[in-house]
């Protein structure tokens, strides 16, 4: 029999299995890689696991990362097109193209959306519906780029 508990006695501490840390224990808990593995053996749901530290994750790797993600920056600035303004991005969205500016991209969906992503340390687009355009978007200059998938 397998039980899940609430930690309501917070300590500062990594020694269990399962803990919280004071500054953030209303909304998030903390587990360790075997309780993880426990819980997939048991495919119990309901849980979302979303790393916050690998200690794998050396200053190497992260400088190598760095790297990485500035080659893929200069990559977008060497390819691309003509540059347009925003409001000139906006017209060539609605025309079912799909707009880049460094890190940025913006596209409409299959039903007319905005959606706006930026370009991760991990080379990956984090795609969002933005609530406003955040202004300093709109200085930017912008090309037009392949049609990307909207993953979330």
């Amino acid at each position: 029999m397998l039980f899940l508990l609430n930690t309501t006695n917070v300590i500062d501490s990594v020694d269990y299995r399962l803990f919280k840390i004071e500054k953030t224990a209303i909304v998030q808990f903390f587990v360790t890689d075997a309780f993880k593995q426990l819980v997939e053996l048991h495919d119990l749901k309901g849980l979302d696991f979303s790393e916050v530290y690998d200690s794998a994750f050396t200053a190497e790797k992260e400088e190598e990362q760095e790297r990485n993600y500035q080659a893929a920056l200069d990559f977008i600035e060497r390819n691309k097109g003509i540059e347009v303004s925003y409001d000139e991005a906006r017209f060539l969205m609605e025309q079912e193209k799909v707009v880049a500016s460094g890190k940025w991209r913006m596209q409409l969906d299959e039903n007319g959306e905005l959606w706006l992503a930026n370009l991760t340390p991990d080379l990956i687009y984090c795609w969002g519906q933005p609530i406003y355009i955040p202004p300093v978007l709109m200085l930017f200059q912008w090309h037009e780029v392949e049609k990307s998938e909207i993953n979330l």
